[in-house]
Parts: structure tokens; sequence; C-alpha cells
């Protein structure tokens, strides 16, 4: 949900010579504008209450992206978010597919509670392309390109954290707290 937000920010800070990369991040605002609903959709389909997911604080991972996100677009280097994107969005070709499969198959996860995963498996192969695009016709200084690629390390770093938070978090239904 942050995601179109942040990039309609990163795009609102480029002055006219940059109208190039400020259309790139406007079409991409626009492109994943509402994929939150299919987490909606998935944490309601696992038998928990959206509101109740989405009302807790970020863990350290997903705050770390969250804030990266929004500094890269409204103080720092907004060309960084192609670092992000190229990364997200690989991830998201290469990976999501078969942890959707992973989650139905072996962890008994119903089908329908791995939209957000399934669906981006294939949008992401083309937004990879397009951020691979941008990269190379968009990004014009060799600093432009160092905030690329400083973004795109930072994004692993809270990647891999936001993977440690949910094996050390790990979200129970209503009916598991109070067993508890």
């Amino acid at each position: 949900r942050h995601t179109p937000r942040m990039l309609a920010l990163a795009a609102a800070r480029l002055e006219d010579n940059r109208r190039g990369l400020r259309d790139w991040f406007l079409e991409q605002a626009i492109e994943e504008a509402n994929h939150d609903v299919f987490c909606v959709k998935d944490i309601r389909h696992l038998g928990l209450d959206p509101q109740t997911v989405l009302s807790r604080k970020p863990l350290s991972g997903a705050w770390g992206l969250i804030t990266q996100n929004y500094f890269m677009a409204t103080y720092g280097r907004a060309e960084g978010i192609l670092g992000v994107a190229s990364l997200t969005e690989g991830l998201g070709a290469s990976l999501a597919g078969t942890m959707a499969d992973m989650l139905t198959d072996k962890n008994g996860w119903p089908s329908n509670a791995t939209t957000f995963l399934r669906s981006h498996s294939g949008f992401d192969a083309q937004h990879l392309e397009d951020c691979k695009r941008a990269i190379n016709t968009l990004i014009e200084t060799d600093e432009e390109l160092e905030a690329v690629i400083h973004g795109r390390r930072m994004t692993i770093i809270f990647y891999a954290q936001m993977f440690s938070d949910v094996l050390n978090h790990p979200v129970q239904t209503e009916a598991e707290r109070l067993a508890v």
C-alpha cells in the first residue's frame, strides 16, 4: 500500500529535465496501485482479520524497506528506487510462484491465500524487464548508478531481515492466541 504513494512522491520531486524518470515513476505508481488488496484477501483466506494484521506496527525488515523508500522519494536520491524495484521485481519473478506452491503443497495453505504471490510471479517478470530498461536508459551519471546500487544492496538486507522477522514472530489466529 506504500509503493504507489512513494513512487508518486519521487516523481513529484523530479525536475523537468528528468521527465523520463518522472514518467516512469508515475507509470509504476499506477501499475502498483491496489496490489495490497491481494494481500488483504490472502490474509482473510488464512482465517485472520486483515484490519488486525495491518494495524500492527511493521517489524524491522518491513520498517527498513518502507522508510528507505520514503527517504529516497522525499530527501535522498530518487534514482535509488530503481535499485529497490530491480531487486523486488526480480525476487517476485523468480521466487513468488515457487513460494506459493510450497505454502500450499507443503504447508497446507489454501490456494486462495497465495494470490499475491501467484499474481506477482507473472507481473514481476515484465516489471523486471521494464526496470532494466529504465536503468539502462534513464540513469545518466555515476552518482545516479551508485544510488541504484545502494538501493538494491539495502533492499537485500531489509528483505533478509523480513524473512528473519517472519520466522521469529509467527502470526497466530485468534483461536491459537486464546488457546495459549
